[in-house]
């Protein structure tokens, strides 16, 4: 995709259409003209046409493809970008705070950096922190000239905000609106010398069109930056932006383009999920939010288009679940549950006192056994006598004596078995005390998870009811439009949109025990309850 340096060389439709020949980001990717306009678009959706898809600007190949995707709207690339660690969200003055950190991190690097925002009161805040800083270091000089929002001086970078053909510069061109300047010089009459940061041509700017028509330009609207590249570019985007304002800030950076989200406003209490999630959700409704010209039969065709994609349902489930196993802790149910007949140590200890018991008989009747082959190795004085006597002893002897060393053999082999069955018990008490203090931690972290979720029932009712509405999604031969203004009617009734009653939430889908057993309890006081400590819990066990 090859984009025009600026919107005045962009092709008229008329030359576009005899050519054939359109840039492919002319269709959606450019905030809209003023005007009615749209039925160009409607011609090259319907019949299509030839365009240009070669993404230059972008050093990453993975950014490349995704600002594609991007453009056309697919909220599935979103979590691309949070994988990349392009993507923040928080408060107003969270992200604005971030935003300047980032610009002045990169001013003392000596790189280049374009700060962008959708709306003209956060860009002039922005622009006048910069230059408090730059003043601060001594950058800008001291003597400063009146403009339409505040002061410049010597240094300090500006926008023109009108075109004016009899304004000259030294190319002979004339003054653009959305034109950034270096000052090089100030006048006591309030007029600048200024020197542009794209092409060096100068110009002397006079008072009065000083005065009503320049700016600081440390960072630019959306629609004053489009056309604009730098080797980094910074956008902070809220809930108001366009589709088209997110894409145009989103790709004016050769090596890293990020988005400082605005999730809610500056009241800490209106923030109550994670910053990446909400940030997910707050793209995604600016990729819904398109204000590129249509025509009526796009329009009427587009309130045909579902808005639920599964992909970020699913990326906005993972990163709810993520939340509730990352602040309470995972759940430990099945491991305490596995875990629990392991950690009896009563059996274990019984278990090795008869197998002790058992060893200890097993010796006596080693020892008793060697006594009798002992007793067995002495040859009567009978059997010396000739005769059939003598013959009937010396044959008793003989068995007697095979006997007495099969029975030590016998009780050998018994005393062994004993051992071995004396050892495979310490082993197994050795592991029922390891159980027992695995598991003393395993229920402190399970008391954690059940004292957490007790206090924060909206995450989990904001991920149960993200998982609901995945199966609504999911459910082949269902009206999901249908299903789905039910449920808001539903929604308006209760709790505010969003964060559904924790009660309510657990009749849709099945929880773990934990949460389960948690949000059926009455809600806590504001005092969490304690943990018992790890010496106690077992003094009762033992007990």
């Amino acid at each position: 995709m090859i984009r025009p340096a600026k919107s005045s060389t962009l092709p008229t439709p008329h030359f576009s259409l005899q050519a054939g020949l359109i840039p492919r980001n002319e269709r959606v990717a450019r905030t809209g003209a003023v005007g009615p306009g749209g039925i160009f678009r409607t011609l090259v959706g319907d019949h299509g046409a030839q365009e240009l898809e070669t993404v230059r600007r972008f050093r990453h190949a993975w950014e490349a493809a995704a600002s594609l995707h991007l453009r056309d709207g697919n909220p599935s690339i979103l979590p691309a970008y949070l994988r990349h660690g392009r993507l923040e969200g928080g408060s107003r003055a969270e992200m604005v705070d971030r935003a300047f950190a980032a610009w002045k991190d990169a001013h003392g690097a000596g790189e280049s950096l374009l700060l962008m925002a959708g709306d003209n009161a956060t860009t002039e805040e922005l622009s006048r922190r910069c230059r408090a800083e730059l003043v601060a270091r001594g950058h800008v000089g001291a003597e400063s000239v009146r403009i339409a929002t505040g002061h410049v001086s010597y240094g300090d970078e500006v926008v023109t905000l009108e075109n004016d053909r009899r304004i000259k510069t030294s190319r002979d061109e004339f003054v653009h609106n959305g034109a950034r300047w270096s000052v090089t010089g100030t006048v006591p009459d309030g007029s600048i010398h200024v020197a542009s940061l794209e092409t060096g041509e100068r110009a002397v700017l006079p008072s009065d069109y000083v005065r009503e028509h320049v700016a600081l330009g440390y960072a630019l609207t959306i629609h004053k930056a489009q056309g604009k590249t730098a080797e980094s570019a910074i956008v902070l985007v809220d809930e108001k932006m366009s589709a088209a304002q997110l894409y145009v800030g989103m790709s004016r950076g050769r090596d890293e383009n990020r988005a400082f989200v605005i999730c809610c406003d500056n009241d800490p209490a209106a923030h109550v999920r994670r910053p990446a999630s909400d940030a997910l959700e707050v793209l995604a409704k600016v990729l819904r939010h398109d204000e590129v010209d249509r025509s009526a039969h796009d329009v009427i065709r587009r309130n045909f288009v579902r808005f639920d994609d599964p992909s970020l349902l699913a990326d906005l489930h993972d990163a709810a679940r993520w939340r509730v196993d990352h602040e309470a802790g995972p759940d430990r149910s099945a491991e305490i549950a596995a875990l629990a007949p392991r950690a009896n140590l009563d059996a274990a200890r019984a278990a090795l006192r008869d197998a002790q018991l058992s060893a200890i008989r097993a010796d006596n009747a080693t020892r008793l056994a060697q006594s009798r082959v002992i007793e067995s190795e002495r040859e009567p004085l009978r059997a010396h006598l000739p005769g059939r006597l003598g013959q009937e002893t010396r044959r008793a002897f003989e068995s007697d004596r095979h006997n007495a060393r099969w029975a030590l053999e016998e009780a050998r082999r018994r005393e062994q078995r004993a051992l071995r069955e004396c050892e495979a018990a310490r082993a197994r008490l050795a592991n029922a005390e390891r159980a027992t203090r695995d598991l003393v931690s395993l229920r402190q972290a399970r008391v954690a998870r059940e004292g957490w979720i007790a206090q924060h029932p909206a995450e989990v009712a904001w991920e149960r009811d993200l998982r609901a509405r995945i199966e609504v999604v999911a459910r082949p031969g269902q009206d999901r439009g249908d299903d789905y203004a039910k449920r808001r009617v539903a929604r308006s009734r209760g709790p505010r949109p969003g964060m559904p009653s924790a009660e309510r939430s657990l009749r849709r889908a099945p929880l773990d025990p934990v949460t389960e057993a948690v949000l059926k309890r009455p809600r806590p006081g504001p005092a969490p309850q304690p943990v018992r400590s790890p010496r106690r819990e077992g003094a009762v066990r033992e007990r």
